[in-house]
């Protein structure tokens, strides 16, 4: 077959790739196997011009590619270095067209491509990856250095829709290293992305969705992760999540609903269309109580969270209190909508006089021009 000087050099390179194992493969299945062995492109290899000092030998005649020497995950930080002695190889004519040796052991080692494939976990009704606590502890390098033999971290779970349009959603479980209070860096904060699901829904089980998290922290907290400034042992410090994600992970009742209280033991009573919950004195929830469902309409499921089994946790001291739902959403805007005479049987001693409305929304508006870029969203008017 003629050499196509169209195809680019990927593609030369791919097709090479593929011969090669297609001939390995024939002879490891077929040890009697006759044949002419034709590529799929012009190149011809010398077995004559073969180096001791190079990488590529081909002494064994019966697989004449499997001698070529490549190096794994394990060997990568030998005295030689893969890169450099592909572009020696490509001195030699072993090939009559050298172009079609690769110059980068990527393209051989074919890095993350099978292994990436297989480790995409399929969480009904999407697909999760998990990236790992490791991996996002690693990539923080020499910082590690500022940690004792303890790394805490802050974990953040959150559901991210992706366009307007469409109900493609990620929902995704991020973290960061709390400095210990004496260190001079503890109000830098190192994000990092731990596991991310795709899906036109939220997963169906939060179990099937943390199992992964779950299983990672176990062994971090028990075995550590080695560094090459020692041992660290993991653990998790708070759980910051709003109302809705951890009503999901937690799989108990939403922050509007009856018997939703995460810190004590209080039904709650329907006035006027809202779940209000009356009085102080109440009796504290612990991690206990949790844990043996004392207070079983507080669950939405027959079986607790799997974050429970997570090493050194109290689900009810280790969730932070979301102002956003708890204050903003559930105070601020009924208290907004009272004043502007939008609910309904509003007072009217309470409402506040439309020209005072306008008044406030344009200078809400003649903000936006001084809001930095690192806020996404604008004032907006009341009206």
């Amino acid at each position: 077959m003629s050499l196509n000087k169209n195809l680019s050099m990927s593609t030369k390179r791919r097709r090479l790739l593929e011969d090669l194992e297609m001939v390995d493969y024939l002879y490891d299945n077929d040890k009697n196997v006759e044949c002419e062995l034709q590529l799929s492109t012009s190149y011809k290899v010398d077995y004559n011009l073969a180096n001791k000092n190079t990488n590529l030998s081909v002494s064994n005649a019966n697989k004449p590619f499997s001698d070529i020497k490549l190096p794994n995950s394990d060997n990568l930080d030998e005295d030689f270095d893969t890169n450099d002695q592909l572009k020696i190889s490509g001195s030699f004519d072993v090939f009559e067209d050298k172009d079609y040796i690769p110059v980068n052991a990527k393209t051989i080692l074919k890095t993350n491509k099978p292994n990436q494939c297989n480790d995409i976990k399929i969480v009904s009704p999407g697909l999760y990856y998990h990236f790992g606590v490791t991996n996002g502890l690693n990539c923080l390098g020499d910082i590690l250095v500022n940690f004792d033999d303890v790394i805490k971290i802050v974990i953040r779970i959150d559901r991210l829709p992706l366009t307007k349009n469409s109900s493609s959603t990620f929902w995704q479980i991020l973290g960061y290293d709390r400095y210990p209070a004496t260190n001079p860096y503890s109000q830098h904060y190192n994000i990092f992305i731990i596991g991310l699901y795709w899906g036109r829904e939220k997963p169906q089980s939060c179990n099937d969705y943390l199992k992964y998290l779950v299983s990672e922290l176990k062994d971090l907290y028990t075995n550590g992760m080695q560094t090459k400034f020692g041992k660290k042992i993991v653990i998790v410090d708070t759980f910051c999540c709003d109302c809705s994600a951890k009503s999901f992970i937690l799989s108990v009742k939403g922050h509007a609903g009856y018997s939703s209280c995460i810190r004590c033991r209080i039904e709650g009573e329907r006035i006027n269309n809202t779940t209000c919950f009356l009085g102080t004195n109440f009796s504290k929830i612990t991690h206990l109580d949790f844990l043996n469902r004392m207070d079983d309409d507080h669950h939405i499921t027959s079986t607790v969270s799997i974050l429970t089994e997570i090493p050194g946790i109290n689900i009810v001291e280790d969730f932070s209190l979301e102002y956003m739902h708890l204050v903003y959403f559930g105070v601020m805007k009924k208290m907004l909508l009272l004043w502007l005479g939008v609910s309904k049987n509003a007072p009217v001693n309470v409402r506040i006089p439309s020209r005072s409305v306008n008044s406030i929304s344009n200078h809400l508006l003649l903000l936006n021009t001084f809001v930095p870029s690192d806020f996404s969203r604008k004032c907006r008017g009341l009206n």
